[in-house]
């Protein structure tokens, strides 16, 4: 059995993913592939990096990535340091002011003899965002450091989205495509420049939670070629990529889609203030392909068992390479036969709140009783995975009774 643990966007509300990546730990389940994008790209790295080290206990998660939710997700962290030779955000041009402008009022006396050109910068909107990515970037040094040597095999993908647009041809026709995919792949004994590998994968998953107008964008050449361009957060243009998943790896059998938000239960979110609002907008962006997306693999998996079904076979049961199969599968939205036997029917499992979780998705960083949220959001997240894991783990213990409705292309 091979499985893919994917995961979205959701700002704070990735302390959720946090709860449930723990539930796969008592379970022992290490998942072959991991696919995030947004706060799930955040997640993805620190997961990878105790699965790739042979770590992925209860208690490492708990002290490498659920304290790390606890710890950094706070205004005052984000709030991080800045340098004032460099006014692309908000922080930055208070950089050596010791406060934040949501205290300025109380803390005017503070301020240096320049405060008119830092206030004409602000109203201007002369900068990018609110916050810098250092508090961001010392979190993943500390969360995901480069692991000694590569135990355990893993593969593991991040979603960006791309400023500028790449082009990207469809029947000789130029279209601009804005998603972009980065892949690591970590094979046990393989430890060679690990330290440039992570430090590399540190900066895509940085990148990939880059909520425009929360933190900057990151500047990134990853052709290489000395052409940088500019990403921010995954989550705006793939956010539940678990497409991605089933391509990284065809034996892939089961998804967990692990989403902050209900996928598959009405929304009954109160939609009152202008961060509600703000925050009611960026889960409808991030997850309204997901329904699509799901849509699509349930298909090419009926198509798959009804295809098993027409195609010639040989007297051993396997099936013929020839014209009448090929131009079935060609029907069928196959390459061919070799594309076809090579798929296999893939079960996509949601992890997800039983109901909308508590406040918007900034909530847990400037709300009071922030802490009380993350903590309601990991428990949420560990019970709501459990619960999952658990009928999961009692189901494909008991063989199907129809063999031939689960028989894959042999």
């Amino acid at each position: 059995m091979k499985c893919a643990l994917v995961m979205t966007g959701g700002l704070a509300k990735g302390a959720f993913q946090a709860g449930v990546i723990k539930s796969f730990a008592e379970y022992n389940l290490k998942p072959d592939v991991v696919v995030g994008a947004s706060a799930g790209a955040l997640n993805t790295g620190m997961l990878t990096k105790l699965i790739v080290e042979g770590n992925f206990t209860p208690q490492a998660v708990e002290e490498q990535i659920i304290r790390g939710w606890g710890r950094e997700t706070s205004l005052a962290t984000l709030w991080g340091k800045g340098d004032i030779n460099k006014k692309d955000t908000i922080r930055n041009i208070f950089a050596d002011v010791h406060t934040n402008p949501f205290m300025l009022i109380k803390r005017l006396s503070n301020l240096q003899m320049d405060v008119w050109n830092r206030l004409k910068i602000l109203f201007s909107l002369s900068f990018f965002s609110i916050f810098n990515n250092d508090s961001v970037i010392e979190m993943l040094e500390r969360n995901m450091k480069t692991p000694e040597r590569i135990d355990h095999d893993v593969t593991c993908a991040v979603s960006l989205t791309d400023l500028l647009a790449h082009t990207e041809y469809v029947n000789g026709i130029p279209l601009n495509n804005y998603s972009e995919y980065v892949t690591f792949k970590f094979k046990k004994g393989e430890n060679e420049n690990l330290d440039k590998r992570f430090k590399n994968f540190r900066q895509i998953v940085q990148a990939s939670g880059c909520l425009p107008g929360m933190f900057p964008p990151a500047e990134l050449d990853l052709k290489n070629n000395g052409n940088k361009r500019l990403y921010v957060d995954g989550g705006i243009t793939k956010n539940a990529p678990f497409g991605r998943a089933i391509k990284l790896d065809p034996e892939i059998q089961y998804i967990f889609l692990v989403s902050t938000t209900p996928i598959s239960k009405p929304i009954l979110n109160e939609v009152k203030t202008f961060p509600s609002i703000i925050g009611q907008i960026y889960e409808i962006i991030v997850t309204k392909d997901i329904v699509n997306d799901y849509r699509k693999v349930v298909q090419i998996n009926e198509k798959i068992k009804l295809l098993s079904k027409i195609l010639e076979r040989s007297k051993k049961g396997k099936i013929i390479n020839n014209s009448r199969n090929n131009d079935i599968c060609k029907l069928g939205g196959f390459h061919g036969v070799d594309d076809y036997v090579s798929k296999r029917c893939v079960e996509i499992i949601f992890i997800e709140p039983d109901q909308p979780l508590e406040g918007d998705p900034f909530a847990a960083i400037y709300r009071k009783d922030r802490k009380y949220l993350i903590d309601t959001y990991i428990k949420h997240g560990y019970e709501q995975g459990g619960k999952v894991l658990g009928e999961f783990m009692n189901r494909i213990a008991t063989p199907p009774q129809d063999l031939e409705e689960v028989e894959m292309p042999a």
